[in-house]
């Protein structure tokens, strides 16, 4: 299936993400686009809503991965709900 990614402002400084389909090699640079726009926005906490997500490889995991050292690194935070089992 292929990657749709959704984002929105929850409140002041918290993102929703929401991928839809396959995080893999074939559309990862979607999803980078994504989170570097939402990067740039400053956020406090990213919650990635993965209730969509049928597949996810290591790239898309180094993606998640980043964007954790990234926030982290201002003192911010991921937050993952609605996980599906694989």
């Amino acid at each position: 299936m292929a990657l749709e990614v959704h984002t929105a402002a929850k409140s002041q400084g918290v993102f929703v993400v929401t991928p839809v389909g396959s995080i893999d090699g074939t559309d990862h640079g979607l999803l980078q686009g994504k989170l570097d726009a939402v990067l740039g926005q400053n956020p406090e906490t990213i919650i990635f809503d993965m209730a969509g997500v049928d597949y996810l490889n290591s790239l898309g995991i180094r993606l998640l991965v980043k964007t954790k050292k990234a926030l982290s690194s201002k003192g911010g935070s991921i937050a993952f709900v609605h996980l599906q089992p694989q």
